[in-house]
């Protein structure tokens, strides 16, 4: 099986008190994912991974909510 090399990652702005309460809100609820917030060359991405090896990439607290499948993306 061929490996993918992992991109550079770069040091994300620091969120906001409300995006990093939402973040976190978003985590506690999920906890099957493990979620992390980081950047990469274009900005900053959440990315989440599971044990059963799905991934899932995002770029704002929105998108992440939406691809979770929350009720909370409309804020």
């Amino acid at each position: 099986m061929a490996t993918v090399p992992r991109q550079r990652e770069y040091t994300p702005h620091r969120l906001t008190t409300e995006e990093y309460e939402r973040f976190t809100q978003l985590c506690l609820r999920h906890r099957a994912w493990a979620i992390r917030y980081t950047a990469d060359q274009i900005g900053p991405v959440f990315e989440g991974t599971r044990p059963d090896g799905r991934l899932l990439r995002a770029r704002t607290l929105d998108e992440l909510a939406r691809r979770l499948g929350d009720g909370s993306a409309a804020r």
